[in-house]
């Protein structure tokens, strides 16, 4: 999944990876009328921050993800300050990369030197099949 930073075109790619109709779409973010979808996926209206879980379940994806997406485009002061304020937004993903870094340092905190990046996004970039 290959996301260009936009809400829209993040959904349009979604909803024809998994097959997802418009009508299915609005029917799990509780809208009686799909053409609010279809606003959406041309980027007439913003996808609603209390939309962002139904959206993210139908479209499988993890809501922090989502949300963070659509905050990054939408309002990305305020993004910054929550940030800023409550730490970062992490998907269950990134909490699991965590988890993974604590147990393999031995929950040790070490030090993130340029060959340790690299490796990392090293490993990184292998999972996604890029070189």
């Amino acid at each position: 999944m290959t996301v260009t930073g936009k809400v829209s075109d993040f959904i349009v790619c979604r909803q024809r990876e998994l097959g997802v109709s418009n009508r299915e779409l609005a029917t799990a973010a509780g809208y009686h009328n799909y053409n609010v979808i279809t606003m959406i996926r041309k980027g007439r209206t913003k996808l609603p921050l209390d939309k962002v879980v139904p959206f993210a379940e139908v479209l499988c994806v993890d809501p922090v993800w989502l949300c963070r997406l659509a905050m990054s485009e939408y309002m990305p002061e305020t993004l910054l300050v929550i940030e800023r304020c409550l730490g970062p937004l992490l998907t269950n993903n990134e909490k699991c990369v965590l988890e993974i870094w604590r147990h393999a340092s031995g929950n040790s905190d070490p030090e993130l030197s340029d060959d340790l990046r690299n490796g990392v996004v090293h490993l990184i970039k292998l999972s996604r099949g890029a070189q």
